[in-house]
């Protein structure tokens, strides 16, 4: 059973025999509690009482999928549904590979082909991170002698195409074959004047919204899990945020609440999603990939390079660099705990800006030197 696996290289507590709801015998330390999780009762090498909890105990740990599985639920239980579905997309790459594998007899030689075979550079790198991780508890509780993830070798891949940002003519073209659009120019127009994230503007909230004061409070994020929508808290503590708003911005939003109200006269919303600002005409959540389907769409017909929502957020942050906004500024709006990520990923400037840039730098008058 899971955790009498998971335990190994700890003392029992001892007592009696514990037992399920059903009277059946568990093991001494094991029981179950009224609301149906399992507690084991152990001593650890300090010599310190401990309980972990669990809601099965009928699964052996044989496979690295077995143990993904256990490593996620036991070890990361208070994670957010969002992260819990990256950790598992990430999974998958190697989930039908070496997660059929007996976890006992996996080598770093399995381990570093499986990541071979990834070709993009930021999911080998953050893959092979979790696996070291996983592995690493696993060792701890006695399931491997030793972690063959330990030293995965990540080569260079090839990078997944950069967002870029959009041109003035692009934005404006956008704008104009959007413009009767039922959603689509809103979303354009907050996301470029914003730098909001695509799951914060589709989570948007009138409660979010505050006209009299012109700003908006980031307070959570739209995200399709297990078959359902589901409004998750910000991505971390520097996304709960408050950003100015401009006219433009204020505008869209107007537009949308009388677009809103004519929905809700004719159809009823989903559960806990009565407030969300952005709805489909059947009052339903939107579909991020519905909206980066419908830009691909667009970009096609006026040929235009494809772009993503995300490519949004790059051409707000460019372009705030661009205009002489203190990068800290930058930051702070869109939303990221480090400046770092800021200036590495989301501010593409282009030679041209360089030579405007170095064009503008007073240098001061040369002196002139006698020569010798």
């Amino acid at each position: 059973m899971i955790f009498t696996r998971l335990l190994p290289r700890f003392t029992h507590s001892g007592g009696d025999m514990g037992k399920d709801l059903n009277g059946n015998e568990l093991g001494k330390g094991i029981r179950q509690r009224s609301d149906g999780l399992y507690e084991v009762r152990y001593t650890d090498e300090n010599g310190r009482r401990r309980s972990k909890y669990t809601k099965a105990l009928d699964k052996p740990v044989r496979t690295l999928n077995d143990w993904f599985d256990t490593w996620l639920a036991v070890y990361h239980p208070n994670c957010k549904p969002v992260t819990i579905a990256r950790y598992k997309a990430l999974y998958n790459h190697v989930r039908d590979t070496i997660g059929r594998r007996d976890i006992s007899g996996l080598t770093p030689f399995d381990m570093q082909k499986a990541i071979n075979e990834i070709p993009y550079q930021t999911t080998t790198n953050q893959l092979s991170t979790m696996l070291s991780n996983s592995m690493a508890e696993a060792q701890s509780q006695g399931l491997i002698q030793t972690n063959p993830a330990n030293h995965i070798i990540v080569g260079k891949r090839h990078k997944a195409k950069h967002n870029r940002a959009l041109t003035e003519s692009e934005i404006q073209r956008l704008y104009s074959a959007t413009e009767k659009s039922s959603y689509l120019h809103s979303i354009l127009v907050i996301g470029l004047h914003t730098g909001m994230r695509i799951s914060e503007i589709l989570g948007l909230q009138w409660a979010d919204v505050s006209f009299e004061r012109k700003r908006i409070h980031v307070t959570g994020t739209l995200a399709y899990i297990d078959g359902q929508f589901v409004r998750t808290d910000p991505k971390s503590l520097s996304s709960d945020r408050y950003i100015p708003i401009d006219d433009e911005v204020q505008n869209e939003l107007t537009r949308q609440q009388i677009r809103k109200k004519r929905i809700t006269a004719k159809y009823k919303s989903q559960d806990g999603m009565d407030d969300l600002i952005f709805v489909t005409r059947q009052n339903k959540p939107i579909y991020r990939s519905s909206v980066n389907h419908a830009l691909n769409t667009l970009c096609d017909k006026l040929d235009i390079p494809r772009i993503t929502t995300h490519t949004m957020r790059h051409t707000f942050a460019t372009n705030c660099i661009k205009n002489g906004i203190n990068p800290k500024i930058v930051q702070m709006v869109l939303g990221h705990k480090s400046i770092q990520t800021t200036m590495d990923t989301y501010c593409n400037l282009t030679y041209d800006d360089i030579v405007e840039a170095m064009n503008g730098v007073k240098w001061g008058k040369k002196e002139q030197y006698d020569t010798i």
